[in-house]
């Protein structure tokens, strides 16, 4: 006899040992009724979980699509601000960190030697043999940009002789209706 087989009549074993004390009439019946309860346990337990999760997951996924899709309008808003803002609009934040960067893009950072805060919202700032030129596009750029004005401006020629160079002492102040 095979292994097969044994696991076999064992099992026919057990279960007429279980169905011994049902009359032989009501065998039938109670295969049908387990017939009928292992796939409503089955349903119970794995299928209708699964399903509940499978719903409230798509839902979710409906509610973060909705979600992107508002995001990414909103994205394409602030990227129509931004331009906006590059194009003449003010930009906000530090008048420090305004006056650094912009002199760096308009190629003055060399020429920057001391920047200096002062009271009032003043800041005062030395360059040292900048192109007049570049000077003056930069004193627009904050001017336009950043609401940046000059209070006070004192230029001289740069040592050394080279046209177009100076040597300059700004006050800047942020026009606060301007920003």
């Amino acid at each position: 006899m095979s292994k097969l087989q044994e696991i076999r009549a064992q099992l026919e074993a057990r279960l007429e040992s279980l169905l011994a004390d049902v009359p032989p009439r009501q065998r039938p019946l109670l295969f049908i009724g387990l017939g009928l309860l292992v796939p409503l346990l089955v349903w119970l337990l794995l299928l209708a979980p699964l399903s509940s999760s499978r719903d409230t997951l798509q839902r979710e996924i409906a509610t973060r699509e909705q979600e992107l899709a508002w995001m990414r309008e909103a994205a394409q808003e602030v990227r129509r601000y931004a331009i906006t803002a590059d194009d003449g609009g003010r930009a906000a934040g530090s008048p420090l960190a305004a006056i650094d960067s912009s002199a760096r893009e308009y190629g003055l950072g060399r020429a920057m030697q001391r920047v200096e805060p002062g009271d009032g919202g003043e800041v005062r700032v030395w360059l040292e043999d900048a192109v007049f030129d570049d000077l003056l596009r930069w004193l627009d750029r904050l001017s336009g940009r950043h609401g940046i004005e000059v209070v006070e401006v004192v230029v001289e020629p740069a040592r050394g002789g080279q046209a177009a160079r100076v040597n300059a002492r700004l006050t800047l102040i942020r026009d606060v209706e301007a920003s």
